[in-house]
């Protein structure tokens, strides 16, 4: 099934826009939309991941306090990381 997809116009600093064309340029992108159409992907995926470890902690010992929400977020941050070297690696 096809996938529906909607136009938007976004304003980013000019600084960011050329190193997508550039990567486009060197073939690491279809077009600019698909770098974007992936940034954003991987943005709403880890919201969800937040969502998923917050409410677990809430199953296992109720209202996550700021500690515990400091920790979820540092263990995303922790696995962006991990994940941009591994894929730096691959490159």
């Amino acid at each position: 099934m096809a996938e529906t997809v909607k136009r938007v116009n976004i304003t980013l600093p000019s600084e960011e826009v050329e190193r997508i064309h550039e990567m486009v340029r060197e073939g690491r992108y279809p077009p600019a939309s698909s770098f974007v159409t992936e940034a954003v992907r991987e943005r709403l995926a880890e919201a969800d991941a937040h969502d998923m470890l917050v409410a677990v902690l809430r199953q296992i010992g109720g209202e996550p306090t700021d500690a515990d929400r400091a920790w979820v977020d540092d263990a995303l941050r922790l696995a962006d990381e991990v994940s941009a070297q591994a894929h730096a690696g691959a490159a």
